[in-house]
């Protein structure tokens, strides 16, 4: 068996591209007795891979990194065989999953489960195959109740989900991704309030500055309370699952460990709490053993020093559960409120920072965000 997976040598490949000078319909050319003559066209050609070599060896990964329009597309079509290339050569002993557009294979009609099974069959597997392995797609992609619905239904990220699934589900030896697993990534919504909300706009921009692909925004009416700030997300989210941030939040660790474990967890929420001297002024999390009972919200006796910090992470039902919440005291829709719901049907989880963190809320917490973003400027 050969060494290398993949092996590209002296590949190229061109495309011609027609500039007609004057556009003009059927019933134009008719009426002014003229027709665009051969000589009129323009042609060019445009070299979209010019003679690239590399190999892949087995059990390695590769990527492919470049500019829009620099080929990175016309070269995964030519390793999966859409295209021929116009001189070198292509080798690729093995079996090939190309996964290099969202949806192709699966028609918007048909359910989950109709999908998996044709686009199971088109990817090489036959029908006893597909139906030994789809408890483990289904589960892989974590649509089990969704999974007899049509796709059309189905959000952006829930239908990467179930494509990726089919397609790793057949073990291949090489597996082709052209930025199909990028959807819903980098995807922030901000909401604001108040008269200072045009400063987020000039500060963020679209987000380029900051490396963020998609950059929303929502306006607050009033002081509502997060839970209601939170509702105005529901569209945004479609039906994924999201993870919510106070503006005011400093945190010194990289938080992305704690998301993944949420991903990962079946359903339910998360929060992230952090020992603090002055649990009063917070969400106060009482623990038993490795649960969260309850969360009351800044008790005059904290049960505990652990305070819930403004990261949180819901499944979809956290939207249902903020249209069944009342305004508290103070006239707001509480996000410990919804927490608490989570934790009355056993499906809050917790883990504890171990970095620096702090909240803006008053002027010895908001020297104290300071200081934390200037020792990470040190860094």
């Amino acid at each position: 068996m050969s060494a290398e997976a993949i092996l590209v040598e002296g590949v190229s490949k061109r495309f011609r591209v027609v500039t007609i000078p004057k556009q003009m319909t059927l019933k134009e050319a008719v009426v002014s007795l003229r027709l665009i003559r051969p000589s009129e066209k323009r042609e060019r050609f445009v070299n979209a891979i010019n003679d690239v070599s590399f190999a892949v060896a087995r059990g390695t990964t590769l990527g492919v990194i470049g500019r829009n329009g620099s080929g990175k597309t016309t070269l995964m079509r030519l390793l999966a065989g859409i295209y021929t290339p116009d001189s070198g050569s292509i080798r690729i002993p093995g079996e090939i999953a190309p996964l290099l557009s969202l949806g192709v294979g699966f028609h918007p009609d048909m359910t989950g489960r109709e999908n998996v099974k044709i686009n199971g069959l088109v990817l090489g597997m036959n029908p006893r195959q597909i139906e030994a392995r789809f408890d483990e797609i289904v589960e892989f992609a974590g649509l089990r109740e969704f999974i007899d619905i049509p796709v059309r239904t189905y959000s952006s990220g829930m239908h990467m989900r179930l494509t990726f699934a089919v397609a790793v589900s057949v073990d291949p030896d090489v597996l082709l991704l052209d930025e199909v697993l990028a959807v819903g990534d980098e995807a922030f919504m901000i909401v604001t309030g108040g008269a200072s909300a045009g400063d987020f706009l000039r500060l963020l921009g679209n987000g380029r500055e900051f490396g963020l692909k998609h950059l929303h925004y929502t306006y607050q009416e009033g002081e509502g309370g997060i839970a209601e700030a939170l509702k105005l997300c529901e569209h945004f989210a479609e039906e994924e699952r999201i993870v919510v941030m106070l503006g005011d939040n400093i945190v010194q660790d990289d938080i992305t460990p704690y998301v993944r474990k949420f991903e990962n967890q079946n359903s339910g929420a998360r929060v992230l709490l952090k020992e603090v001297p002055n649990p009063e002024r917070f969400g106060v999390a009482e623990l038993d053993g490795d649960r969260i009972v309850r969360i009351e919200e800044k008790p005059a006796r904290p049960k505990s020093s652990f305070a819930v910090t403004g990261i949180y992470m819901y499944d979809r039902r956290v939207f249902d559960l903020c249209r069944t919440l009342q305004p508290s005291a103070r006239g707001e829709l509480e996000i410990t409120d919804v927490n608490n719901q989570y934790i009355s049907q056993g499906d809050l989880y917790y883990d504890v920072l171990d970095g620096g963190w702090s909240d803006a809320g008053e002027f010895e917490s908001l020297f104290r965000a300071s200081e934390l973003v200037r020792a990470a400027s040190r860094l």
